[in-house]
């Protein structure tokens, strides 16, 4: 199941009641053995990434999903995936300015209308968040993008997640736990160890130096030459 934001309407709590009925995000089991922190690059809020199961470094993560928002694509034919690190602007309810460039830029270089999208936070409900999610998704539509899954407003999310570009089909990196949405609670024993055994610690994750003065900090193949922690500008 999922949705092509474009076909949906205009009116944006049909667009969100639609995205809510999603199924939840799926999370990679036994993620440790295939996503190492230290080769995973923390793209910080307002910035992009790009990687490829052939880069140096084959994942991307974010931290802080409390009230900012992870959107994930996936360009399936190139192998290339993407993540935005998206926050609201002063005004809570708009998509910030330099979020909105880092995710277009991510759209398009990850190929636009054939992008396949997870969007993961903010766990935050309210209206102002609703309207930065509709700004979000008013970008989305214009790239034709098909969303599989979107994790926000109560829904089972996490505070952290990372995306391995050689398991995408499989799903996300689940960074942590979050014990405190309506459907973690009474939740049983066995299905919250299953989610602790998906977890993979993201402290390690590594910063990048932004080079370029631009909202992408990886792009795949030219993030070879990176091989050390350098502090990143975030």
């Amino acid at each position: 199941m999922s949705l092509i934001i474009a076909e949906l309407s205009n009116n944006r709590q049909n667009r969100m009641d639609a995205l809510m009925g999603l199924p939840t995000t799926p999370y990679v089991q036994n993620a440790d053995q295939i996503l190492s922190p230290e080769q995973t690059v923390r793209i910080g809020f307002n910035y992009a990434g790009i990687a490829y199961e052939n880069s140096f470094y084959q994942s991307l993560g974010a931290k802080s999903l409390s009230s900012s928002m992870a959107v994930i694509a996936c360009n399936e034919g190139s192998g290339g995936v993407g993540l935005a690190h998206l926050t609201h602007a002063g005004n809570p309810h708009a998509l910030s300015d330099a979020g909105e460039e880092a995710l277009r830029l991510m759209m398009t270089r990850i190929g636009g209308p054939l992008a396949k999208v997870r969007i993961v936070g903010p766990n935050l409900r309210g209206p102002s968040v609703d309207g930065f999610i509709n700004d979000v998704l008013d970008v989305l539509a214009e790239y034709d993008a098909q969303v599989l899954s979107a994790d926000f407003r109560g829904k089972e999310s996490v505070h952290s997640v990372a995306v391995h570009a050689g398991a995408w089909s499989e799903g996300l990196v689940r960074g942590s736990v979050n014990v405190f949405s309506p459907l973690a609670k009474g939740t049983s024993g066995a299905e919250m160890t299953r989610r602790i055994h998906e977890m993979v610690n993201l402290e390690g994750m590594i910063h990048l130096p932004n080079t370029t003065g631009g909202r992408i900090v990886c792009s795949g193949g030219d993030t070879l030459e990176y091989a050390h922690n350098e502090p990143g500008v975030f």
